[in-house]
């Protein structure tokens, strides 16, 4: 638990994520690189919410017991805030976040089905949200990393667009003498004519 206080102390004067773990810390940078949205709970940050192309689900970490993930909806009497989905799992995975993203799972009864109302997306959960909520951001050096990326991909499609436009203009060229070649075959061959026609006279 040592290292658990240490991160904490360390985020605070950092003025960081005050996540209570790292690998929590580790997993909400892993949603945020994959196109995730992703939100703390100051007044819990043992968990997530995270959101994407309009769904919202939580994952919870408890350093013992591992990675737990359950769906949201708006809280009702029925069936609370969610279901449990993934319980207890060592390690946590993209595709784990989207199994959240289901409106009940199939062993939920009618009642539970009738009770659920979901959120319209994560800016939807976030505005109707009882706790105080943090978006975590990427960081500069993930920012500089995904620029970089942009920019190698750019410069190969300028290449690429370089490397058409030659050959394109290559073939230009080469149709352009292949005419004037044409063309000047044409007219030696009617001079040859017109010789061949005043000899004969």
């Amino acid at each position: 638990m040592r290292w658990l206080k240490r991160e904490l102390s360390l985020n605070k004067k950092q003025g960081g994520l005050k996540m209570v773990d790292i690998e929590l810390k580790k997993y909400g940078e892993k949603l945020l690189a994959n196109g995730f949205r992703v939100f703390q709970h100051e007044k819990g940050s043992s968990w997530l919410t995270f959101g994407k192309n309009g769904n919202v689900g939580d994952v919870e970490h408890d350093p013992f017991r591992g990675y737990s993930f359950s769906t949201v909806h708006k809280p009702n009497t029925t069936t609370g805030e969610g279901f449990l989905i993934e319980r207890e799992l060592p390690n946590a995975t993209i595709n784990n976040a989207n199994s959240t993203f289901i409106f009940v799972p199939g062993w939920a009864s009618k009642q539970d089905r009738d009770s659920v109302v979901k959120y319209k997306n994560i800016d939807d959960w976030a505005k109707q949200s009882y706790l105080s909520n943090t978006e975590l951001k990427k960081s500069k050096s993930e920012n500089m990393v995904g620029t970089f990326e942009q920019t190698i991909k750019q410069t190969n499609r300028n290449i690429d667009d370089y490397e058409k436009y030659r050959k394109e203009l290559k073939q230009r060229k080469r149709n352009v003498g292949l005419k004037l070649a044409d063309r000047q075959t044409r007219t030696r061959v009617a001079r040859l004519g017109g010789r061949a026609k005043k000899k004969r006279s």
